[in-house]
């Protein structure tokens, strides 16, 4: 008999430290998926070995977000309800950040850089709405807008947005890293261990320390 939302069962903060016993098949991003219907802008300039096809694909996974206002729900249950806990992302430079991202991708000006900073910052919201859906209460009013109806349609659309995030995270890797990519993969990490995939969790792990030793010394330099 199919589990309805109101019998969910929610971990608190405490049980969600642990690994739970559950196993999930990768979700695969084909290009066929995700390219369907949205074409690249032709005059943005693109940074090198990024093809119009590789845009048009982030212009597709992009689309897969939703509505602003279910963004900035899921964003607060996040601060609200894990972060504050964790520690995982500071709440006012993540603000800071949306906002000059906002701002960016509102410049037709913008150069490849600023684009990719861009690219950056939609994983990271990618990966950010992720953690809050392992988190979400019953009484979320964006249940049904996001057409939850039990605790595999919640841990689904979870995983493919985790997915998405590191699929961008991988093509923006190769021509630029930044703090924003390692905290990407710290929140990756995260999810992976809240997801029962502990040592998919420590390789995801492993990668956003060697991702900060390359964001320092790019600093460095």
């Amino acid at each position: 008999m199919e589990e309805h939302l109101p019998s969910f069962q929610y971990p608190n903060l405490i049980d969600s430290i642990g690994y739970s016993t559950s196993s999930h098949a990768s979700d695969i991003i084909t290009e066929n998926q995700i390219t369907h219907g949205y074409q690249s802008d032709p005059e943005l300039p693109l940074p090198p070995d990024i093809s119009d096809a590789t845009m048009t694909m982030y212009l597709g996974m992009k689309a897969r977000l939703p509505v602003r206002s279910i963004q900035e729900e899921l964003l607060i249950i996040f601060f609200q309800e894990c972060n504050w806990f964790f520690g995982l992302l500071e709440p006012y430079c993540f603000r800071k950040l949306q906002r000059k991202i906002e701002a960016i991708e509102q410049d037709v000006s913008r150069n490849a850089q600023q684009m990719l900073t861009s690219w950056s910052f939609t994983a990271l919201l990618f990966q950010t709405l992720a953690v809050a859906l392992q988190f979400l209460p019953a009484g979320a009013t964006c249940i049904e807008a996001l057409a939850i109806q039990n605790r595999a349609t919640r841990d689904a659309l979870s995983e493919r947005y985790s997915n998405i995030s590191s699929h961008i995270i991988s093509i923006v890797s190769q021509t630029k890293t930044d703090i924003t990519c390692v905290e990407c993969l710290l929140l990756r990490a995260f999810w992976l261990k809240n997801s029962g995939r502990g040592k998919e969790s420590w390789r995801a792990l492993g990668n956003c320390v060697r991702y900060r030793v390359q964001v320092l010394r790019v600093q460095s330099v």
